[in-house]
């Protein structure tokens, strides 16, 4: 949690921090509240007391947090399935770990590369397209792990 820095300029693990930060003051917040309304003032002041000691987070930034996070994590998934296809994953299965179709996995996939070549070409080079590209045939799920880190990285 980075209070004072903008959303667009928080690390992943920033991001993160400010959402659990928010849910968990709302979360005591309604524990709080329900408490109280049950007659149990005595665990509700037990409550509100831990809630005054911890930091509030404005719901509008938790919620731009959350959305960015997302966005992030979805971005990354790209390298994940590369790495599923060359451990030999088919498109059907990928596609059932993302609650889609794999014919939808598969054209997700395409078109992340598409925009990584597109985007980002001093970064991602012809050589990581053909690599990325080469999983895409469902004869060849195991194409071999590509120009990538152990953690699914790009080399350059």
């Amino acid at each position: 949690m980075s209070a004072g820095r903008p959303i667009a300029e928080q690390s992943s693990a920033e991001l993160f921090g400010t959402w659990e930060q928010w849910s968990l003051t709302s979360t005591l917040t309604d524990a709080t509240v329900g408490r109280q309304a049950t007659g149990h003032p005595e665990h509700a002041a037990v409550l509100a007391s831990w809630l005054d000691r911890e930091p509030r987070i404005d719901p509008l930034d938790a919620l731009a947090a959350n959305h960015r996070l997302a966005r992030l994590l979805t971005g990354w998934q790209w390298l994940a399935i590369h790495a599923a296809r060359t451990h030999g994953a088919g498109w059907e299965q990928i596609g059932e770990k993302l609650d889609t179709g794999g014919e939808q996995a598969r054209a997700g996939y395409q078109a992340s590369i598409d925009d990584a070549e597109r985007y980002t070409p001093d970064f991602f080079t012809a050589a990581h397209a053909a690599a990325y590209r080469a999983v895409l045939d469902d004869t060849t799920p195991s194409a071999g792990p590509g120009p990538t880190t152990a953690n699914g990285w790009c080399r350059r």
